[in-house]
Formats: structure tokens, C-alpha cells, sequence
């Protein structure tokens, strides 16, 4: 759904309305309400196509027109965005409460068509209108930092500063009048996390959770705290309770049969399955083998697109699920990132010998004739998928990550998509290749990255393919960074041969591309 949710303008009134028994005003047909429930149900074209004929209807209503703005940027049609969210805001009326919104969106679509100046004015005009509006703030940063004007970057990382002690302020008042209020101990938990202040995070989720032992979103909040700070024990356990979170229950299979606990496998059959994204799913099948030794059968269920990587080198008791497959029959049931918990593991004990999964050796020696011999060969991947929660704060554009070029090296994309704002720098940069379009699935993609020398990623699938792979791997970890990665430190209990380059202020791509050029310079020159 995006960052809106039932913020979204007219639908979180909307469904207010409905629950008070307040009758609507009826046009004809009130398509705003049908494009909301569309939106509510994950149907974009369907909530697109309900807000154009509500447009055609009421061509004075602003509010289609910002509803409509939100769409168009979840499905990329960014210069209709901008269309439709100026028009929104050149028709707005005295008691519209949307401005805030409007903005916002028409920042983010301003900066996906690469129109960083103007995405600027729209995120201050978003921040101007609602103080306590963090989020164009955030972007502000990021895109000031990509113009280089550093020094606005950090006047806005100050004022940030000041609005979340406002609002944290607020929500310390709130909490007073009614310690049980979830909302804003969650609000709480969310900006303090945000802001590294973990301590204070942690301390506030388990007061919420003393009022409210069973918020979901609290335990996964207090979860992300503690593995960040490598409080294994704490964060595992609390890690089990996304299988309540709403947002997770699509991402989860739910098979019948009993949860493994920890109960003794001998003898018995366990399905292991994969859940969230292609990395979770390469993070945590390490722990296939150790429970294949424990269990007499072991069937494996992963991402559809990693079958082909996974299965060749599986246990000899394990079978891996055919896409499209009826659960199997077993004795027990644990999806992947569960097992860490029942298994008591701790930094220590992470089981991080690698390779642990391997590239087809024919397919390899395709790929190093194709790329020939060194100087050195390197794999980029600069941006994930732009449907993540977190892109903005991992991905780049290719103009920024492009600065870590040397001489003495040649670049060859890993990632098998590249975004449209990214093709012209791609194709007029001489020492890179677009070999990611060639990328049909996982088995290909770990192919290519076992033929080279070195991998730079930000933080997306393609990082934990060359740590599993055992390949040298250059990680860019943003300032909040995903927990698997923890705090600080530049190197990963999970995977032995990565390094970690993090940034050392929020939105600050430069300075750690700075000291990835300089190392890379300096390997390039040892070569």
C-alpha cells in the first residue's frame, strides 16, 4: 500500500463515517468511496480507474484528484502524478486538510522523474504545511545530499531533530493521559528507533507492552531493537510474533500440521518454508543442513525464482516443493526465520561457513569467458525493487554510485532491472556493462557473481547471493540500517567475506562512496 495507508486523503474520514452511522453525501455514484475500498482491498487499477470517473463526475473535487496522484505514483506513472497532484492542489479550498499530502507525493513523483530541484520545493512545501509531517523531511535530506548541498542537508537533519523531540513531546502527554494508548506508544517506538535511540525504544516498547501485552506491532518493534544490537535471545523471541502482524500474514504460509517448538526430529518429517523477500530467504536456508541432520525427511519450500540456485546442493533427505505444490504431509511445520529462535542461535553460533549455496560450474566458465581477464571485475547493484518499504533510505540513483569508478576496473550490473531515470547515465558510462538484463533467475544471476572478482550492493537480494556464494562482497548499509546488519561494526557474523561501508549521517551517499572509491583504488592498484 505504500507509505499513505488510511491517511490517504478522504479514506481514513471515510471509514470514520462509516463506523459513526453518519450518512454520505450521494452523488450518483460516490466513486471516491468504491475507489478507497479498491484501494483497501490492494486493487490499484480498480481504485485508478473508480478516482477518474469520480474526476469525470466532480471535476472540482481536489481530493480525487490527490487519491488519484497516490496511485499513480505506487504504479509509476509519475509525470501523470504530477498531473494530477498540481491540479489538486490549484483546486483546493480553504478547509482542505490535504496540502501536506499532495506535496509530499508530488516530491517523490518529482524525484523519480529526476527533477531534484523541484522535488526540493515540493518537500519543503510539505514540511511547511504540517510541522509535525516527518517523512518529506527525511527526503529532503537525502535529495539535498545527492545535490551536494551538504550544508542544507544538515540545517534539515537539525530541524528534523527538533520535530521529533516536538513530537516525541506530544506523544509523552498522550501516553500520560492514557498509558494504554497503542497508537502513540507505537508512534513512540517508531521515531525513537528512527533515531538510533534504541535504549529509549526499548524502555518505551515494554512500558506499551505492559498496557497492551499483545500488540504485534509492538513486540516486531522491540524485535528490530534488539537483534540490531545483537540481543539475539530478546529479539528472537520477539521476532515470532510477525506471525500475528497484519502485515505479514500474506507473506506467511500457514500450513495445518504443528509448529516445531524444538521438539526431537528423529525419526520424524518437518516442512521448512521460505517467507518475505529473496534475501530472507537466502539469509536463513544456512540453517537447512542443521536441521536436515536433526529430522529424518525435510521438505523445503523457498521463493519462486530460487529453485534452481537451492536445489542442487540441498541434503540428501531434503526435497525442495514444486512451485504450485499442495503443502506436504509432515510431522511439523516452521517457516525459515523461525528457526534461529527454536534453535538458540546466537552471534556465536551463527552457522556462517561458506559457500553454502553454489553457481553451476559450466554456467560460470561462461560467464568468465564472456567477461575476460582481469583488471578487476565487478558486479553493481545500486537500487532494489522500488515496492520495498525501505527503498528510498537503500537504493540510489546510478549518477551517485557511479562515483566510485578507477581506473583498473570494470563494472557489470547484477541487478536485473534498471530503472528508466538510469539508463542514459548506464549506457554513457564506458566501464560498465548492463549485464543484469541477462539475469533470468537466481541460478544465472549467482553465476555471474561467482565470476568476478568483487561485489558493491546496497542492501537488497543481491548482497546475501554473494555472501552465501562466499564471494567478496562491499555492502552500503544506510544510517538506519536493516537489523541483520546491527550497528557499527564493518563486518557480518552472518557472512564472512562482506564489508560493511555505512553511512556516517542520514541520506549521505557520498561520504561512504568516498571510502569505497579509495579502497577499491586500492585493490584495483594491488591487481
Amino acid at each position: 500500500m505504500g507509505w499513505l495507508g488510511d491517511k490517504l486523503a478522504g479514506w481514513g474520514s471515510e471509514r470514520r463515517r462509516v463506523a459513526a452511522g453518519v450518512p454520505a453525501p450521494a452523488p450518483a455514484v460516490d466513486w471516491r468511496a468504491r475507489g478507497n475500498a479498491a484501494l483497501g482491498d490492494g486493487d490499484l487499477d480498480a481504485a485508478a480507474r473508480c478516482y477518474e470517473r469520480g474526476i469525470a463526475q466532480e471535476p472540482g473535487d481536489p481530493v480525487l484528484r490527490v487519491n488519484l496522484g497516490y496511485v499513480l505514483t505506487e504504479q509509476g506513472d509519475f509525470s501523470a502524478a504530477v498531473q494530477r497532484l498540481t491540479q489538486a492542489l490549484a483546486l483546493r479550498r480553504p478547509s482542505d486538510d490535504f496540502v501536506h499530502d499532495a506535496y509530499y507525493l508530488l516530491g517523490r513523483a518529482r524525484t523519480e522523474l529526476g527533477e531534484l530541484p523541484a522535488a526540493v520545493l515540493a518537500f519543503e512545501a510539505a514540511a511547511g504545511a504540517k510541522p509535525d509531517f516527518l517523512e518529506p523531511v527525511d527526503d529532503l535530506i537525502r535529495i539535498l545530499h545527492r545535490l551536494q548541498r551538504h550544508e542544507e542537508a544538515v540545517e534539515w537533519t537539525r530541524e528534523k531533530g527538533r520535530r521529533v523531540d516536538l513530537a516525541l513531546a506530544r506523544l509523552d502527554e498522550a501516553l500520560r493521559l492514557d498509558p494504554g494508548d497503542r497508537d502513540a506508544c507505537e508512534r513512540k517506538v517508531t521515531l525513537l528507533s528512527d533515531e538510533l535511540r534504541l535504549d529509549e525504544a526499548v524502555l518505551a516498547g515494554r512500558a506499551g507492552l505492559r498496557a497492551n501485552p499483545g500488540d504485534a506491532e509492538l513486540h516486531w518493534l522491540l524485535a528490530i531493537c534488539h537483534l540490531l544490537r545483537g540481543e539475539f535471545d530478546e529479539g528472537w523471541a520477539e521476532h515470532e510474533w510477525r506471525q500475528r502482524h497484519p502485515a505479514f500474514q500474506d507473506k506467511v504460509l500457514q500450513p495445518t500440521q504443528p509448529r516445531w517448538t524444538g521438539e526431537n526430529l528423529q525419526g520424524r518429517s518437518i516442512f521448512l518454508h521460505g517467507e518475505q523477500g529473496f534475501g530472507d530467504n537466502i539469509q536463513f536456508l544456512r540453517f537447512v543442513p542443521q536441521v536436515a541432520g536433526m529430522a529424518r525427511t525435510v521438505v523445503l519450500h523457498v521463493a519462486h525464482g530460487l529453485e534452481s540456485l537451492v536445489a542442487p546442493d540441498l541434503p540428501a533427505n531434503c526435497t525442495l516443493l514444486p512451485p504450485g505444490a499442495p503443502f506436504p504431509a509432515t510431522d511439523f511445520h516452521l517457516p525459515l526465520m523461525s528457526l534461529p529462535a527454536f534453535l538458540g542461535t546466537r552471534e556465536q553460533t551463527i552457522p556462517a561457513q561458506v559457500p553454502y549455496l553454489r553457481a553451476q560450474p559450466a554456467a560460470v566458465a561462461a560467464w568468465r569467458a564472456r567477461l575476460g581477464p582481469p583488471p578487476v571485475n565487478v558486479g553493481i547493484a545500486w537500487s532494489g525493487s522500488p515496492t520495498h518499504t525501505n527503498d528510498r533510505n537503500r537504493s540510489m540513483d546510478l549518477g551517485t554510485f557511479r562515483s566510485v569508478a578507477v581506473p583498473g576496473c570494470r563494472f557489470f550490473t547484477v541487478q536485473p532491472h534498471v530503472r528508466e531515470a538510469d539508463r542514459a547515465p548506464l549506457a554513457s558510462w564506458e566501464q560498465a556493462e548492463d549485464t543484469g538484463r541477462e539475469l533470468t533467475d537466481f541460478a544465472q544471476t549467482a553465476a555471474l557473481v561467482e565470476a568476478l572478482d568483487l561485489v558493491i550492493t546496497v542492501d537488497t537480494s543481491i548482497a546475501h547471493l554473494a555472501g552465501a556464494l562466499g564471494k567478496p562482497v562491499w555492502i552500503l548499509v544506510p544510517w538506519v540500517p536493516d537489523w541483520r546488519w546491527m550497528l557499527e561494526r564493518s563486518n557480518s557474523p552472518w557472512y564472512p567475506t562482506a564489508r560493511l561501508y555505512r553511512q556516517s549521517a542520514r541520506g549521505d551517499w557520498f561520504g561512504v562512496l568516498a571510502r569505497v572509491r579509495s579502497d577499491l583504488a586500492e585493490l584495483a592498484g594491488r591487481a
